[in-house]
């Protein structure tokens, strides 16, 4: 018995710790691919610009860097308490 927990704690650990890097890649891969639909739908209709000089797609752009940096300093911050226990 005290050989089987040997083995099963690291891997328990493992596997936890993928599955949260996981689900926070998927979760951050859907968000910016609704943002891109979004965006892919305004160029259709002729890519529109804000007060006739900026164009839209830069604001959708500029969302999917901030949300993949968002992801990227808060998922690594609550990845370093969480697997610090």
């Amino acid at each position: 018995m005290a050989s089987e927990r040997v083995w099963y704690d690291p891997v328990r650990s493992e596997v936890h710790a993928a599955t949260y890097v996981v689900c926070h890649t998927v979760v951050a891969l859907l968000i910016i691919a609704a943002t891109r639909i979004i965006a892919l739908i305004l160029e259709y209709f002729g890519d529109p610009k804000l007060y006739d000089e900026f164009p839209v797609r830069y604001i959708f752009d500029t969302v999917d860097l901030v949300i993949f940096l968002a992801f990227l300093f808060t998922g690594a911050i609550s990845a370093w308490y969480a697997f610090k226990e």
